[in-house]
């Protein structure tokens, strides 16, 4: 049965690669997204990204009031004949991963660095946003 299902992707992304992302089961969609922590380091947020194999060309950030939206193109380096593939796992084409940030940020003062394949975004909270959410002692 694996086999098969093997032969089926290959003939689908043989005429259907461009629209394949879209028919592929939503986890395994998940899967090619790359993976993103969110923390708070002193009075900043903090956003690194798993984006290895991608230029710095080719990564774009943008960040908005409560958001950080990250979007990438990743291309195919080599030229493969199809019909030597077992498998076809890597992904190609357009990502973008937006992720919502735990309060307010200074829009202005953000800054992004890319080394050794992360991406890292950090960008300062915002002065005099009260917290959205406090623990709540159950008594």
């Amino acid at each position: 049965m694996p086999h098969l299902m093997d032969r089926l992707d290959e003939m689908i992304m043989e005429r259907w690669a461009p629209l394949w992302s879209a028919l592929r089961a939503p986890e395994e969609m998940a899967a090619r997204l790359p993976p993103i922590d969110v923390f708070e380091e002193g009075t900043d947020i903090v956003a690194k990204c798993e984006v290895a194999g991608l230029k710095r060309e080719d990564l774009t950030v943008e960040v908005g009031p409560e958001t950080i939206t990250i979007t990438g193109k990743k291309s195919k380096e080599e030229k493969v004949e199809r019909r030597s593939y077992y498998r076809f796992e890597r992904a190609i084409g357009t990502f973008t991963r937006t992720v919502r940030l735990p309060s307010e940020v200074e829009l202005e003062k953000a800054h992004a660095s890319y080394k050794d394949g992360v991406l890292e975004v950090r960008v300062p909270k915002a002065v005099g946003v009260k917290p959205t959410s406090r623990k709540v002692e159950i008594g």
